[in-house]
């Protein structure tokens, strides 16, 4: 009887040994409940939730207009981006390009701001259904973070 226990034991601590080195592997990026590959997960329409700079949340700085607090990204299937930003009460519609680069270890966005040509590589550091958090140094060395929240999926769209 005491035999049947040790070997229970034995099995159950096997067992979540292995559910843990399965679940800690799967590090980057952050493992999501979808099954959708993440060319797919991205399209549809994001909103900027939370800006960081430097590592500290503030939603008042912005890289640039178009990456500010309250912007909406809109990744579409052909590389398309459109950017919903307001300002002074003047809403703006900016478009660009998006790609993935690097394994999909970024995203690269190109855009014309209201007052420059913009080229980024953003680094995933968390991609789930839902949410998306961004990070990209400037040309001062100032650190940005942008934290996304998705409204709206575009793959019932098929855009």
């Amino acid at each position: 009887m005491n035999l049947k226990k040790g070997n229970i034991s034995k099995q159950l601590i096997i067992t979540f040994l292995a559910v843990g080195l399965l679940v800690s592997s799967c590090r980057y990026p952050e493992a999501s409940p979808s099954w959708l590959p993440l060319n797919k997960r991205i399209r549809g329409a994001w909103t900027v939730t939370e800006v960081q700079k430097n590592g500290v949340k503030n939603n008042t700085a912005s890289p640039t207009l178009a990456e500010s607090y309250n912007a909406s990204f809109e990744f579409y299937q052909n590389g398309q981006l459109f950017i919903r930003q307001s300002d002074d009460n003047v809403s703006r519609t900016l478009s660009g390009y998006w790609m993935y680069t690097q394994n999909k270890k970024y995203i690269s966005v190109e855009f014309d701001d209201r007052y420059a040509h913009i080229k980024r590589d953003y680094e995933i550091i968390k991609f789930k259904t839902k949410d998306l958090k961004v990070r990209f140094t400037d040309e001062n060395a100032v650190v940005w973070t942008l934290i996304f929240h998705q409204d709206i999926s575009f793959l019932s769209l098929n855009l």
